[in-house]
This record gives structure tokens, C-alpha cells and sequence, in this order.
């Protein structure tokens, strides 16, 4: 996804457009790190964050989440603020005949009309410590078309 921004950039300045233009209707974050899950079922952990301005934007999260133990359902939330967006579960876990790595993926539209930050935070139902996310979680927002 990080390089289809850049494409976006680089075609624009081709073309002749600011590319201070097209960053202002892009909004990329991603980890570079794993993020540990908390150990405590249900416990919300924050992955990774955007501020975003003004604006309506179509928003997509991903994350991989990784499970060595017992079968156990994870699940990744979109937040603005403290407010619940959307979000996705899986399952994972190899000891429960399930995969250890599984990915899940959030796409919502979201209208502001001030700052608002996106927090993309996951967490996992059962006690099966030693869950995480994998690097490269990420969150990326493009302005709505015809809304600027």
C-alpha cells in the first residue's frame, strides 16, 4: 500500500502537481516492530495511529496477528478517539489446528470535521499469553473523492 502512495506522488509530480497536494490526501502509518499483545484476555492494545484533518476519508487497517499457543480468537478494532469504528477477528493458534499467523483487514468511511487520530488496537477472548502483531500493521486514509 506504502507504494502505491508513492506511485500517486511520483505520478503527480510527473503531471505537474504539488506533491504537498497529494500528502495532504494520503495519510500513511505503519510499525516497524512487532506490537506484544497484552497477556490479559480483552485488554486492548494500540498498534499504530494517524492524525487526520478535516475531511472525509476512506480509511483501511491491517494488521497480522501471530498466535504459538492455544486456539484463540483475536481481534483488531478502529478507533476515533475512544469511539468504536469497525472492526475484524480471526482465529489463531497452532495447537488448535489453526494457523498461526492470520491477517485481518478494516475499511470504513470516516467524515470529521476537526483533527480527529485513528488508533487501530487489537487484542485477543482467551488466556494465551505470548500473541502479537507482526511489523508492517498499518493504517491508511485517502481523502473521499469529491470532498475537498
Amino acid at each position: 500500500m506504502k507504494s502505491l502512495l508513492f506511485m500517486a506522488a511520483a505520478a503527480a509530480t510527473a503531471l505537474g502537481i504539488s506533491t504537498s497536494a497529494v500528502a495532504a490526501d494520503y495519510y500513511y502509518k505503519e510499525t516497524k516492530a512487532a506490537v506484544a499483545l497484552s497477556d490479559s484476555p480483552g485488554t486492548p492494545v494500540a498498534v499504530v495511529a494517524v492524525q487526520l484533518p478535516a475531511g472525509t476519508w476512506i480509511v483501511n487497517a491491517k494488521a497480522s496477528l501471530v498466535n504459538f499457543g492455544d486456539a484463540d480468537f483475536a481481534r483488531c478494532t478502529l478507533y476515533s478517539g475512544s469511539t468504536v469504528l469497525n472492526g475484524a477477528s480471526t482465529m489463531t493458534g497452532v495447537a488448535g489446528s489453526m494457523p498461526a499467523v492470520a491477517t485481518v483487514a478494516i475499511i470504513d468511511l470516516v467524515a470529521t470535521t476537526a483533527t480527529r487520530s485513528l488508533t487501530l488496537k487489537c487484542h485477543h477472548d482467551g488466556s494465551v499469553p505470548g500473541q502479537y502483531v507482526d511489523p508492517d500493521a498499518a493504517i491508511v486514509a485517502t481523502r473521499a473523492p469529491g470532498t475537498r
